[in-house]
């Protein structure tokens, strides 16, 4: 063990690493080395590092979207930017989704991927809808473990940090849900559906769109519903909500953690930039 930690640390590459790590071990109390020890019993050092990895790159994650959202140097659009992080991090909208379809998919297209997924058949597929060729942000789909053969689809619209949410966009979500019903392949008795629209202001005018909302979660008791049909909901919800429940959903180990999140994202100072170090990181699943 000896020989092969010398034969690291000559290693000019990893020398400072490995001094750093060495340094970090030095540094924990009996009781610590005792636990960190005992802990290795049961698992691998490696697994314990990529855990933790994938910890400090959601939180990454965060920051690098709540960036491109509320930081106007950073120049972030709709599909350039915010997009491309929310399809490769679905974690952001729920655990374990698989990504049935993105930018500039028809719902044919989300048909076939949709059947493959639950299926592994690939097959043609055609809809008899005027509305099939219009294009989702964002489609995930999982099975639910605890309903047996219950399936949980998600549809996001996601609209540009600077574009106020009001009826005409709650309109379009409708049309994708009416899409959705039109079609028998996607309404199987287990299937459940879930429509968010997601913006960070609501259009002002008139109030009209903050009354919908209101309306209809006071009676359901559900935060930014404002459509409850028998197997399928539409909300609309704020980017600062969804960030607040992911902080919230990872408070615990984040606590014990104690990140630096602004040191995870110093060299990034654009939009392009965010979307590669997002798309690259561990919590990209």
């Amino acid at each position: 063990m000896f020989v092969d930690l010398l034969n690291v640390v000559l290693n000019s590459e990893d020398r400072d690493k490995i001094l750093k790590i060495i340094e970090e071990i030095v540094e924990l109390d009996a009781d610590e080395r005792g636990e960190l020890a005992e802990l290795l019993k049961v698992t691998e050092m490696q697994k314990i590092v990529k855990t933790i990895k994938l910890i400090a790159d959601r939180q990454m994650v965060l920051k690098l979207i709540e960036e491109c959202l509320f930081n106007d140097s950073f120049g972030a659009n709709e599909v350039d930017h915010i997009q491309k992080i929310v399809e490769s991090n679905t974690w952001l909208f729920g655990e374990q989704y698989a990504l049935v379809a993105a930018a500039e998919d028809t719902f044919e297209k989300a048909l076939r991927n949709h059947i493959r997924i639950l299926s592994a058949k690939d097959e043609e597929v055609h809809i008899d809808n005027p509305d099939k060729n219009k294009q989702v942000d964002v489609f995930i789909c999982r099975q639910n473990k605890h309903q047996k053969g219950g399936v949980h689809n998600v549809i996001i619209e996601l609209k540009h940090p600077k574009k106020r949410i009001g009826l005409e966009q709650l309109n379009q979500v409708k049309t994708y849900l009416s899409v959705i019903l039109s079609e028998s392949r996607f309404n199987g008795d287990s299937f459940s559906w879930e429509f968010i629209l997601v913006g960070t202001k609501y259009d002002s005018r008139g109030g009209l769109i903050v009354r919908e909302i209101k309306s209809y979660e006071g009676g359901k008791g559900e935060r930014g519903i404002v459509q409850d049909l028998e197997n399928s909901k539409i909300y609309i919800r704020k980017w600062s909500d969804i960030l607040s429940d992911c902080e919230i959903r990872h408070s615990f180990i984040n606590n014990q953690l104690d990140i630096q999140k602004n040191r995870l994202i110093e060299k990034t100072k654009t939009a392009d930039d965010a979307v590669k170090q997002a798309n690259a990181s561990s919590a990209a699943i």
